[in-house]
């Protein structure tokens, strides 16, 4: 999810908005259309952005020891360092293998555990969203239209998808099985889950909350097929797309701040035992970190589409276009559509207009919007995942 303007809509509504302008990706910047909408998060992975023009990310091999070096020094055994302690407070790793986080483009030695900690739980979240049957099954239908139409409008031979698991075949017009495609699915899923694309946390430009600067991966793909002495067959090459080599998921600094900051008031409140502390910071806390959640898990679906595809320059096709996106002229939204189909509506959250109010997740579909139950909330906050979300109230226009 991209490209967030922090303007406040002066619709007339109790609680402020965020302004949004989306792109889909591949979308030249200087022809994109400005849509406002209520999302609070960025929406769209931006790969037209000239930071994506950078050397792609390498995944690091461990150093090995010189041909002459030598063992330990003679003399008494020397003791061990003691591993760091993680602080207590500070879950495990979302992914098998540690994060690569950079901050500002550079190392994130100084990352303060609260914001390490922000960083695992939206992450954690996102995946298990993503992973989720309901998800999971959505998945399965945005890629096999994305496949079905690429094969009826592009040349076969710039798409990476193959016709069947030993072939090199293309489709015609033809839909992928559930079977086939959620094979697919899987693999991605797990990959990203053995190993998350890198992040660079900063504070982006124009408003925008997190992008995804998506590159071509099959090259350093077909070179890894080569090195295992595979036959460079697309399955193969789909086989060894790994995602650090899929670009790099930004975000940005205050979003995550906000996560950090809004729990500790939280878990503040609750050492004194403030009751009124514990439920503002409490609701507050986990609205941040439910719709910072769906933000990273958007972006993995823009991903996922260009883990399908294999080329930047092909993107979401227009038969996944959300309602409201129709002056995009040539792509469709596979973020949004994802949104639509899992949640029932596109995510934002809706800001206090006053003193005591809380911060509320919204729902907006066809121009209206509602109120997500806070209970749904606490529950997907606890992992309790279940999907279409439920609201309450009137569904009031936009």
């Amino acid at each position: 999810m991209s490209g967030r303007d922090t303007r406040y809509d002066s619709r007339n509504t109790e609680a402020p908005r965020i302004r949004t302008v989306t792109r889909e990706p591949g979308t030249p910047s200087s022809s994109l259309p400005l849509r406002p909408t209520v999302r609070a998060v960025p929406v769209n992975a931006v790969d037209g952005n000239p930071d994506d023009r950078r050397p792609r990310p390498r995944r690091q091999e461990a150093t090995r020891p010189a041909a002459n070096a030598q063992g330990p020094p003679a003399g008494p055994p020397q003791p061990k360092p003691s591993a760091a302690k993680r602080p207590s407070d500070l879950p495990p790793p979302p992914t098998a293998q540690p994060l690569s986080i950079k901050k500002d483009g550079g190392p994130a030695e100084n990352l303060a555990p609260e914001m390490l900690g922000a960083v695992y739980r939206v992450i954690k979240l996102a995946l298990d969203t993503l992973e989720q049957d309901r998800s999971f099954n959505k998945l399965i239908h945005i890629g096999a239209t994305c496949v079905q139409d690429w094969g009826a409008r592009n040349n076969p031979k710039e798409i990476i998808y193959p016709v069947t698991p030993s072939s090199n075949e293309r489709y015609r017009n033809k839909k992928p099985s559930d079977a086939e495609m959620g094979r697919w699915v899987d693999i991605y899923l797990k990959k990203i889950r053995q190993c998350f694309p890198p992040i660079d946390i900063r504070r982006l430009e124009d408003g925008t909350h997190a992008m995804f600067g998506l590159v071509d991966w099959v090259q350093d793909a077909k070179e890894q097929c080569s090195r295992a002495r595979k036959p460079l067959t697309n399955e193969n090459v789909m086989l060894h797309w790994h995602p650090l080599d899929s670009g790099v998921m930004r975000l940005h600094l205050d979003t995550l701040t906000a996560v950090a900051q809004v729990r500790a008031s939280y878990l503040k409140a609750k050492e004194k035992g403030d009751k009124d502390g514990i439920k503002r910071f409490g609701t507050d806390y986990r609205v941040f970190l439910v719709d910072g959640a769906f933000t990273v898990a958007h972006e993995l679906v823009h991903c996922f589409v260009r883990f399908l595809s294999g080329d930047r320059k092909i993107g979401t096709p227009r038969s996944l276009l959300p309602k409201g996106f129709e002056d995009r002229p040539t792509r469709g939204e596979s973020g949004r559509m994802w949104e639509e189909l899992v949640f029932g509506g596109c995510v934002t959250y809706s800001l206090p207009s006053k003193p005591g109010a809380f911060v509320r997740l919204m729902v907006e579909k066809d121009g209206k919007e509602a109120q997500v139950d806070p209970d749904h909330v606490k529950e997907i906050s606890q992992g309790k995942l279940r999907f279409p979300l439920k609201t309450i109230g009137k569904w009031e226009e936009i």
